[in-house]
């Protein structure tokens, strides 16, 4: 496939061919730096979703909104991706369990790539405050990711989904778990 648009293009078309899309990515095998880049602007573009909260924040402790702003800036883009560093060795760990073929590298840029690309849709989410919404951006950003997985995996899609789907479960009954125990 042409690479029209380059990496935006790409993001686009995601949308509809997550794992073609994910092989034209690992042909193309980006640095290092460019994933991080996914990463930061994926955060970025979340940050700037959360932006009207931090500003309605009412004033804790005397710090006024810039310090909020500051704070959740620092969070979000400097933060958050070494948080998402951490999630692609977990999901890789993981996938190596259930059989996967891929490699650190693959891991990295399947879980830096599906962010960036549902990222919009999921400021979207976090703006309109619709939990319909919220389930719609959810679960578009798990089949992408499952999709782009599968292709960094060497599985079916629907074999990472299902992984993917229980790993979303165990945290959703340990939050369970811990909220009742508390």
């Amino acid at each position: 496939m042409p690479d029209a648009g380059g990496y935006s293009g790409r993001a686009a078309a995601t949308w509809l061919r997550p794992r073609e899309e994910m092989r034209g990515l690992i042909a193309r095998h980006p640095r290092e730096a460019v994933m991080l880049a996914f990463a930061m602007i994926a955060m970025f573009i979340l940050f700037l979703a959360r932006l009207p909260a931090a500003l309605a924040m009412p004033r804790a402790a005397g710090l006024g909104p810039e310090a909020m702003v500051s704070a959740q800036f620092v969070s979000f883009v400097l933060f958050a991706p070494l948080f998402l560093y951490g999630i692609a060795a977990l999901i890789r760990m993981v996938f190596t369990a259930v059989g996967g073929s891929g490699n650190w590298y693959r891991a990295r840029l399947a879980t830096f790539w599906a962010v960036l690309v549902t990222a919009p849709l999921q400021g979207v989410a976090i703006l309109a405050r619709h939990p319909a919404l919220d389930v719609v951006a959810i679960a578009a950003g798990l089949w992408i990711w499952s999709g782009c997985l599968a292709e960094a995996e060497g599985i079916s899609q629907l074999r990472a989904a299902a992984v993917l789907a229980a790993g979303v479960g165990l945290l959703v009954g340990l939050a369970w778990l811990l909220a009742a125990a508390s």
